[in-house]
C-alpha cells in the first residue's frame, strides 16, 4: 500500500508535465517478446508497455524475468495511442502480486464453475 502512495505522489508531482501520468492496475504478461498490461477494468483494455527511458528501465527488467500466470501490478505512466494499439509509457511497476488476478470476468467464471 505504501508503494502505491508513493505512486500518487509521483503522479501529484508530475501533474504539470505536458503529458499526464496515472496509476493503472491490470496483469502483466510477455507477448512476442513485448510486455502487456491487461487493465482490470470491463475492456479488458491492453496497453503495451515501454520504458520511459534508458536510466530506469522497469520494462525491460521484467522482460528479463518468467512471469507467472496471473501477475497483478500497479503501473506508473502515460499513454498514447499508435494505430489502434494503447501504448504505456512505464515510469514504474510496483505492487507486484504473482497469482493474483483482479479480472472481474475471470472472477465471474470461477463462480459460475463452482456452482
Amino acid at each position: 500500500m505504501m508503494r502505491v502512495a508513493g505512486l500518487v505522489v509521483a503522479g501529484l508531482l508530475l501533474a504539470g508535465s505536458a503529458s499526464a501520468h496515472d496509476i493503472f492496475f491490470g496483469t502483466l504478461e510477455k507477448d512476442g517478446g513485448k510486455l502487456i498490461l491487461s487493465r482490470c477494468d470491463l475492456g479488458d483494455t491492453r496497453y503495451e508497455l515501454r520504458d520511459d527511458s534508458e536510466d530506469d528501465a522497469p520494462v525491460a527488467d521484467w522482460l528479463k524475468r518468467d512471469i507467472v500466470k496471473p501477475t497483478q501490478a500497479s503501473v506508473f505512466g502515460s499513454v498514447e495511442e499508435e494505430g489502434d494499439t494503447y501504448i504505456l509509457t512505464v515510469m514504474a511497476i510496483d505492487d507486484v502480486k504473482p497469482g493474483v488476478n483482479c479480472h472481474l470476468s475471470d472472477a465471474l467464471d470461477q463462480m459460475t464453475l463452482q456452482k
